[in-house]
């Protein structure tokens, strides 16, 4: 489970460098919310 969570947080590091600085913001503070909102809003 570890090696699967490993690589979210790498992808999550990855979009963060991609999105704006109110992303980056809303990850730190929202933390795994900010995926599943992004998931939603892509799919």
């Amino acid at each position: 489970m570890s090696a699967a969570r490993a690589t979210v947080e790498e992808e999550v590091i990855w979009r963060m460098a991609q999105a704006p600085e109110d992303r980056s913001l809303q990850y730190r503070s929202n933390g795994s919310d900010y995926i599943c909102q992004t998931i939603t809003k892509s799919g």
